[in-house]
């Protein structure tokens, strides 16, 4: 005989219509591949891997360093020349060919300083985060001052995490890190410094906020990417840079940057320069 347990089950079981029955399988059916895709997605990683928060950079993060250094050459490609059309005096027919080019080249001098500025100041900015970061991470009996000859190996591994915390946690409020940093680098850093002193138009702050939006990102990777300028004088490398305008041995001046993996690494982007 079926039990009072089997016969409550039973009433409280209730018919469902064809269509939504349908329906949920077909749910039930979907549902089932995405696990099945995410699970051959996995399958390839290690468990350390997942460990370290590698496979969350994997499939969600969309600023690898491959794109944004493709990005950070696009910004040369569609916001440059209009900043740089903003910038640059009017030339006086009177003026000869030769005082054109300087013309020029001072115009191309402070877009390139934008970019140097803008670099150099979210270096500083990222290392000072990861260091207020983990001073307020670092466990109560840490010995953050050093004030021992010699660290225990465990204080070292507790560096090493805190450190890695402080960087990943960095990266995740970058969303929020950088409207706050455009804002600074335009007042502290730009205007009236490398800017002229004059009103920054919409051409000039695109120009400005992509090179920062970017810049932010490639300092706060790990290892943090790199910004290599050509210098004066020196042999052209050509395979970090391309001719604009004529071809030459030599470094004149830099268009536009190259963008490395990290510092002495891969070329993630090339950039342009004027050869003398």
């Amino acid at each position: 005989m079926p039990s009072s347990h089997s016969f409550r089950q039973a009433a409280e079981f209730k018919t469902v219509p064809l269509e939504e029955y349908k329906q949920l399988r077909e749910t039930i059916e979907h549902q089932r591949n995405q696990i099945s895709e995410l699970s051959s997605r996995l399958s390839g990683i290690t468990s350390q891997q997942i460990a370290d928060g590698e496979i969350f950079t994997e499939i969600g993060d969309q600023n690898k360093p491959r794109q944004l250094g493709q990005r950070f050459s696009e910004v040369f490609e569609d916001t440059w020349s209009n900043a740089y059309e903003v910038l640059k005096p009017k030339k006086p027919e009177s003026k000869k060919e030769d005082e054109k080019e300087e013309m020029d080249e001072k115009t191309i001098d402070i877009l390139q300083n934008v970019v140097k500025a803008i670099y150099e100041f979210c270096k500083k900015v990222a290392d000072n985060q990861v260091n207020k970061l983990m001073i307020g991470m670092t466990p109560p009996i840490f010995d953050s001052m050093n004030t021992k000859k010699e660290q225990k190996t465990e204080d070292k591994e507790t560096i090493t995490k805190t450190e890695k915390m402080a960087q990943d946690y960095r990266k995740a409020v970058a969303p929020a890190t950088i409207p706050i940093l455009k804002q600074n680098v335009l007042t502290q850093e730009l205007q009236g410094k490398v800017l002229p002193d004059m009103s920054i138009g919409k051409e000039l702050k695109e120009y400005v906020d992509n090179c920062t939006n970017l810049i932010w990102y490639m300092c706060i990777q790990q290892p943090p990417m790199e910004i290599v300028w050509g210098k004066r004088g020196e042999k052209f490398n050509k395979e970090m840079f391309r001719f604009s305008g004529k071809k030459g041995t030599k470094f004149r001046l830099t268009v536009w940057p190259a963008v490395l993996y990290h510092k002495d690494g891969p070329l993630a982007a090339p950039g342009y320069a004027v050869p003398e």
